[in-house]
């Protein structure tokens, strides 16, 4: 069963996508498999043989990977959405640690924390390496397409040709604040202080992704 795939690194609007597209009468469930279009952050990660359901939570959308699985789900055409990443890595912040743990698990666990750093300031770092890890992990999947979710007003034609579900309309509007968390506001200062080894490597990715990073500074 091929189904398409729209995928990002956690808090890139990926529930807000979902919403525009159930909008434009395509069914697409959050996080879930069994729609006409799969939109989800975690379901790129569906096929790679390690363990990541049970001992990552309570949350019932573990279980979907392995539905996912079991009854032979891949995905074509993979599109990337990706989110401004300052503004991602500091959402990120609000993201509950068995998703963390989930991202480590699939990846590459984060280094431990150093003796001399808070450990706000680590989780700040853990959230950059969530950023940085994923993206890769999406990255390695070729996808056919990426596209900037701030963009998606004008994206969104192309976003429905490529998914090729037998739908075309215009951009149906949707309020921004879909699935808004409170979370820290981060600047340059504040990657380079918590996360010196991989800054560089997130900006330079950030920049081939489109995004000016000029105003993080």
């Amino acid at each position: 069963m091929i189904k398409p795939l729209i995928t990002a690194v956690p808090r890139s609007g990926t529930a807000f996508t979902a919403k525009l597209l159930n909008k434009s009468g395509i069914r697409a469930i959050h996080e879930r498999s069994s729609g006409e279009v799969t939109v989800s952050w975690m379901h790129i990660a569906h096929k790679l043989n390690k363990r990541y359901t049970r001992d990552m939570g309570s949350s019932p959308a573990w279980d979907h990977l392995e539905i996912a699985k079991k009854v032979g789900v891949d995905f074509n055409p993979i599109l990337h959405q990706v989110r401004d990443p300052l503004k991602c890595i500091a959402s990120l912040t609000s993201l509950r640690d068995p998703a963390k743990e989930f991202i480590f698990k699939i990846t590459q666990r984060c280094p431990r924390r150093p003796k001399m750093m808070s450990n706000l300031d680590y989780e700040i770092y853990k959230c950059m390496w969530c950023w940085l890890k994923w993206s890769e992990l999406i990255e390695s999947r070729k996808p056919s397409y990426r596209f900037r979710i701030e963009d998606m007003e004008k994206e969104y034609s192309t976003v429905l040709s490529i998914l090729d579900v037998g739908r075309s309309g215009v951009f149906p509007g949707l309020a921004r604040d879909t699935n808004s968390r409170s979370h820290v506001t981060l600047g340059m200062e504040d990657l380079i202080r918590c996360g010196p080894d991989i800054v560089d490597t997130i900006l330079e990715k950030a920049e081939s992704y489109g995004y000016d990073t000029s105003y993080w500074e």
